[in-house]
């Protein structure tokens, strides 16, 4: 049996130790939201102009859909459109608690209202392509895709058009595209999977720079360490690969993923007891399924090779 490094487990693992230093979005506590509902329809009872109420009851319909009552956003939503046909906002709301709720068809009618009276709507295109994008029809994503790009190139969109590109397998428009993103705005994640991407084309050294890149802007991240550790590995450089693995180790010890490569590293050097010692250490660590899984397999052809010792 021969041990394979996929390139999708490399880059499954590298998300597996992302730092969560990032908070989400933030959103109203979940007790603030019944204020902020009452506070609206007390507003929304008294007398308004057109374009007052319309943005109260947008504001309603944000407030349900975060708080996760999706009938009432598209009641809001509906009522708000009602007052101006042929604005993108209220349409591009219902359309994302549409998809939200996996109600493809009825957010891309939304889109294609927007559209229809507005063919240079960036929002609408955008939205558009990720639509399809969450569903899986590349060609038609990336069709929007090129329309939102005709209309404003952004960082965002080029990052969003290298991940489509990805997805259908052109490896090389992906890389072009994210290069283009990363140009616009140097960020760490996009530097990560940029690394991961020149690593699966076996561009070994455009993946180092990439990812040694990653780790000049924020050397206190752990995951720029072990995608270089995974780089070296997979180009046969264990010293190297010794080295940043052992970094990522110390700065998070209790990362199973980083004891399962150190496993496959002492493998790959011949040895198994090692090997073992590692895998075992990875699999009591593992907190995902696949992780889990590929330290068993692991574990198995370990086994297997002692018996015939």
């Amino acid at each position: 049996m021969k041990i394979l490094l996929s390139s999708a487990l490399i880059f499954l693992c590298c998300s597996l130790v992302r730092a969560q230093s990032v908070a989400a979005d933030a959103q109203p506590p979940a007790s603030n939201h019944a204020a902020i509902v009452k506070e609206c329809k007390l507003v929304l009872a008294q007398k308004h102009s057109k374009k007052e109420r319309y943005e109260i009851l947008l504001k309603l319909s944000r407030t349900y859909a975060d708080a996760g009552n999706s009938e009432k956003a598209v009641e809001f939503c509906q009522e708000a459109i009602t007052l101006f046909p042929k604005k993108e906002d209220a349409h591009l709301l219902v359309a994302q608690v549409y998809q939200h709720n996996e109600l493809y068809e009825l957010a891309r009618q939304e889109f294609v209202t927007v559209l229809r009276y507005n063919r240079k709507s960036f929002n609408a295109s955008f939205a558009m392509a990720q639509l399809y994008l969450q569903q899986g029809l590349m060609t038609q994503a990336m069709e929007y895709f090129r329309k939102a790009m005709a209309i404003q190139p952004t960082t965002e969109l080029y990052r969003a058009m290298a991940q489509c590109a990805e997805n259908s397998g052109d490896l090389d428009l992906s890389i072009t595209l994210l290069q283009q993103a990363i140009f616009r705005e140097e960020r760490y994640d996009d530097l990560l999977h940029l690394g991961n991407l020149y690593e699966q084309g076996k561009n070994f050294t455009g993946a180092e720079k990439s990812i040694s890149r990653a780790i000049e802007i924020d050397p206190g991240r752990v995951e720029g360490y072990l995608a270089a550790g995974l780089v070296h590995l997979r180009n046969n450089n264990l010293p190297l690969a010794e080295h940043f693995l052992r970094i990522a180790q110390d700065k998070a010890p209790k990362e199973g993923s980083i004891h399962f490569f150190l496993a496959v590293l002492s493998f790959h050097r011949g040895n198994r007891a090692e090997a073992m010692k590692e895998n075992a250490q990875a699999m009591w660590l593992s907190r995902t399924d696949i992780l889990t899984a590929y330290t068993y397999k692991f574990d198995h052809f370990l086994a297997s090779r002692e018996k015939k010792h």
